[in-house]
């Protein structure tokens, strides 16, 4: 693929292909309706419910070793809290780093601690729509 804004070398290479997808009626230019996903949110789904997903994350596992699961960073809520899409399992999570205390950006009346900003805006720099790989440990009471 070409990456955005790049001019392409052979023009007309590009729209006979295209042209030939027209003709088969192949990809988006199928009779039939796209498919629809729908993608479950896991981060406000109460224990009970979250302990059941949860089984889902650990298959395959090694001994006490959780797989990785291949996910893209959606959303960067803190230095150390994330949203993530998995999207072999069509769902989101929202997720804390473990072992990873960064300092707070403030809720409410609370006032941010040093540094809090600018360690949101390096984990937003660094991570947001990345891909990534998780292993998912434990559930908190919310799911």
């Amino acid at each position: 693929f070409l990456p955005k804004g790049s001019p392409c070398e052979n023009p007309a290479v590009l729209q006979q292909v295209f042209a030939g997808a027209q003709d088969a009626k192949k990809g988006k230019h199928a009779d039939r309706p796209s498919p629809t996903t729908s993608v479950t949110e896991l981060n406000q789904i109460g224990e009970s419910k979250g302990k059941y997903y949860l089984s889902f994350f650990h298959r395959g596992m090694v001994g006490k070793i959780p797989p990785r699961w291949p996910a893209v960073v959606d959303m960067t809520m803190s230095g150390s809290s994330f949203r993530v899409y998995v999207p072999r399992e069509h769902c989101q999570i929202s997720l804390k780093l473990a072992g990873i205390v960064s300092p707070s950006t403030g809720y409410g009346n609370e006032p941010a601690d040093p540094f809090g900003f600018e360690a949101k805006d390096l984990a937003v720099c660094t991570l947001n729509h990345q891909d990534v790989e998780i292993i998912v440990e434990t559930v908190d009471k919310r799911g």
